[in-house]
């Protein structure tokens, strides 16, 4: 029995082998931070008003985007991923090799 590939089954393997990882400082989304109000229902419908809440603190979180075979990543969300998949690594390893690691 014979194992045929398209064109399809090719771009998918070499996008995922091939991806290209590039760390910017602008990789950010903007989020509101809602956890010193009081009342957020209150909140809202002052802020419906037009009435503005000095408790909802504006920042901007790191964040990744995909554009083609690229992705676009915070540096601190990448150290973050690295870290992990190094611990994962080597928990990997251990049990592959000693039979026991963490689980």
């Amino acid at each position: 029995m014979s194992t045929t590939f398209n064109y399809a089954d090719f771009k998918i393997s070499h996008e995922m082998v091939a991806t290209k990882f590039v760390e910017t400082e602008h990789a950010t989304v903007a989020a509101e931070d809602w956890s010193r109000v009081r009342s957020p229902s209150r909140t809202l419908r002052r802020m419906k008003r037009g009435f503005h809440n000095r408790n909802i603190r504006h920042y901007r979180k790191p964040t990744s985007y995909k554009m083609g075979g690229v992705i676009y990543i915070h540096p601190t969300l990448a150290r973050a991923v690295r870290e992990q998949v190094k611990n994962t690594a080597d928990d990997m390893m251990t049990k592959a090799f000693f039979g026991w690691g963490a689980q």
